[in-house]
């Protein structure tokens, strides 16, 4: 593919693969921001059933 002559399809190109890896990266961060809240959640409910007993 030439880019000089389409400089625009190159551009409209880049843009749709960075909104990719922006979408990505998110999707990625989500699924670590849950576990995270899993494992809190997981050891939050274990200090309270130490407690408990």
């Amino acid at each position: 593919m030439m880019c000089g002559q389409m400089g625009y399809v190159c551009k409209c190109d880049l843009q749709e693969r960075l909104k990719m890896v922006k979408i990505a990266i998110y999707v990625k961060l989500l699924r670590c921001l849950k576990q995270l809240m899993e494992i809190c959640t997981l050891q939050l409910n274990g200090f309270t059933g130490l407690k408990t007993h």
